[in-house]
């Protein structure tokens, strides 16, 4: 927490993964009809967090595996695929990497992260259409569709109101 008492927001960044074309946007389309979470990133964390756990719990007695540190093997090959970022916290990150790190010598590993990620993103895109459109298609999100990181959204007001602060005192 910092010095002034005010909440930390954890520290995120962009983390690229490869996914198949029209992934994202399927997703995409189904957070913004669902809302259920503030932004799609959230959705992306949560759903790897989930993962995580399961994979913790199933492989490693509900410890988090080590860090991951050594070369993390092939891109998905045979995808038609694009590049696509999230803004994730670093320790969910980091957590899933090392997850699929500690288990890619299961039979059922995915062969990547990517494709891992590629794998649980198609099941939350069903499950969105399954629960909330009858297992249809969602209309794609508009072009600018954007959510709010509450937390973010929080320490942006504070910071805001500081500086007013500063100005008026200065008056």
């Amino acid at each position: 927490m910092p010095a002034d008492g005010s909440p930390q927001a954890a520290a995120k960044a962009g983390k690229t993964y490869y996914l198949p074309k029209g992934l994202h946007a399927r997703l995409k389309a189904g957070w913004w009809a669902t809302r259920e979470h503030p932004t799609l990133s959230a959705v992306v964390s949560s759903v790897f967090e989930t993962e995580s756990a399961r994979l913790e719990r199933e492989h490693n007695d509900g410890h988090p595996f080590p860090i991951a540190t050594a070369p993390l093997g092939p891109r998905a090959r045979g995808v038609d695929g694009e590049s696509h970022t999230y803004y994730l916290p670093l320790a969910v990150h980091e957590r899933f990497v090392s997850a699929w790190a500690g288990t890619r010598t299961q039979p059922d590993a995915a062969a990547s992260v990517s494709a891992r990620a590629a794998e649980l993103l198609e099941a939350e895109a069903a499950r969105l259409e399954r629960e909330f459109n009858a297992g249809n298609l969602f209309p794609p999100a508009p072009p600018g569709a954007r959510g709010v990181d509450p937390a973010v959204a929080r320490q942006q007001g504070e910071t805001m109101s500081r500086i007013w602060q500063k100005r008026r005192s200065k008056k």
